[in-house]
């Protein structure tokens, strides 16, 4: 496991700023990122929590995880690096 968590069912109105005072609870939070439709820049729900070790991230998952924040139950999971854009398999022209 790494340090970086998928954050999501957050509501809209969320900062940056609360989302790493509530992660503090299980560590040291080293960067939030709230992801932002490009149209709009309104949040789109969900964004990355890089906590400063895989203990803090790892304790960030068990102890948060489905706990209310701000009134909705956090979905928290494991960061997957995203697939390049482009060519996906199966469609080679």
């Amino acid at each position: 496991m790494g340090n970086k968590l998928y954050v999501g069912n957050l509501p809209r109105s969320c900062r940056e700023m609360d989302i790493e005072i509530f992660f503090t609870q299980a560590g040291r939070v080293d960067a939030v990122q709230i992801i932002k439709d490009k149209e709009t820049g309104e949040s789109r729900g969900f964004c990355f929590v890089a906590m400063d070790t895989e203990d803090g991230a790892l304790k960030a998952l068990q102890t948060l995880r489905g706990v209310p924040f701000k009134g909705e139950p956090l979905i928290i999971k494991e960061a997957v690096p995203q697939e390049p854009r482009g060519k996906r398999p199966g469609f080679e022209a």
